[in-house]
């Protein structure tokens, strides 16, 4: 049996031609009545893009073919044409659609008075949407690598605008000017939070936690290690699962007082196992041990050192010190914790006080104290 001609005859072809501007028309209205992004592209623009379209597909069905290298670098074209018009790519998929839908019900408007049978229509519809398949797909190709360069494009403006927000780099005009750019408002006050990502928690995953939905008010960016983002004084920041730093609330021009104090509070509840955010009015004390090297290094000596000399015994009063201060000076609750008579306890505190030359009655002695032994536990960590 010999196989079904599928193509199409001369006189088809000329009856097609003959309706290809009524064909046209019918597409660019279909294609404006979408709205969006194509509502804005001119309708001569359209025109000029569809007949290339549908003269591909007659010669198509005509010769029997596939899709040729020049209409495949035509498709790529319009893909990355509509892309930077700012078309959703499904727009563009389903304006393909369209075309070759109309195409298709003029193939049917003028089947009988050309001869096409029921087994020529459906061969010739099959072969128009393989053509279509493989054309869309370049299409697509296409507009997802300039959907790709503008999302790299649009993380760097965010990125050196983010690292200009925080090292103050910017202009108040210019700042005011970009600010409003990205959703920022120029007049209100910001903090700046800052989390450090680790393999648990990658970039992005912080940021969506950070900035939830594309709604969100607020800018994420990575600047070197740290994830950074600016948000709103009111907003709440969330819960995180890994430690983070909360800056103070400042207007716009002074961001980087923030971001040094975001900075601070993260590094400093890092230093001491604190996880989840922090602000640095929160962390004073620990913020200080960890910053003043000279005066820790004097208050250990005087008050750890002495005591660690007297081996296991000295463990346990420098043990007894810090369930006394952990238990806000309850020497009851201090003892139970310890498992030892309340007496016991006395008689230890009373052997570090006379070994240190301490005092734990005096209020200068105990911030000594509770700094030694802070900073102590820090560094063995």
């Amino acid at each position: 049996m010999e196989a079904q001609d599928s193509s199409l005859d001369a006189h088809t072809i000329r009856v097609l031609e003959d309706h290809r501007e009524e064909l046209l028309a019918r597409i660019v209205g279909r294609l404006t009545a979408l709205g969006g992004a194509y509502a804005a592209i001119p309708s001569d623009e359209l025109a000029a893009a569809a007949s290339g379209m549908v003269d591909a597909a007659i010669g198509v069905l005509a010769e029997q073919r596939g899709p040729e290298q020049g209409e495949l670098e035509h498709a790529a074209f319009l893909g990355e044409l509509r892309a930077r018009q700012g078309v959703p790519l499904d727009q563009v998929l389903r304006a393909v659609q369209i075309s070759a839908r109309e195409a298709l019900d003029l193939m049917g408007d003028v089947a009988g008075p050309t001869g096409l049978d029921a087994p020529r229509t459906i061969a010739l519809t099959v072969r128009l949407w393989d053509w279509i398949d493989v054309v869309s797909a370049h299409m697509a190709q296409a507009h997802r690598r300039v959907e790709l360069a503008n999302a790299r494009r649009d993380q760097q403006q965010r990125v050196s605008f983010v690292h200009a927000l925080v090292t103050g780099t910017l202009g108040t005009g210019a700042l005011e000017e970009a600010a409003a750019g990205f959703g920022l408002d120029p007049r209100a006050r910001h903090v700046v939070v800052c989390v450090r990502p680790d393999p648990a928690h990658p970039p992005e995953v912080l940021e969506r936690l950070l900035l939830p939905s594309t709604w969100s008010v607020g800018l994420t960016a990575q600047v070197g290690e740290d994830l950074l983002a600016v948000l709103p004084a009111e907003a709440a920041v969330p819960t995180v699962p890994v430690t983070a730093g909360i800056g103070s609330a400042v207007a716009l021009p002074a961001l980087p007082r923030s971001h040094r104090d975001a900075l601070r509070a993260r590094e400093t509840a890092a230093a001491f196992g604190r996880a989840g955010a922090h602000r640095l009015e929160d962390l004073v004390l620990p913020a200080a041990v960890l910053a003043e090297e000279t005066l820790t290094d004097i208050l250990v000596a005087r008050h750890v050192t002495p005591l660690r000399e007297l081996g296991a015994f000295g463990e346990d009063l420098l043990d007894s010190l810090r369930a006394y201060l952990a238990h806000d000076f309850n020497v009851e609750a201090a003892a139970r914790e310890l498992g030892v008579h309340a007496n016991t306890l006395r008689h230890r505190l009373a052997r570090a006080e006379e070994t240190t030359g301490a005092s734990l009655r005096r209020a200068e002695s105990l911030a000594e104290v509770w700094w030694a032994l802070t900073a102590e536990a820090q560094s063995l960590s």
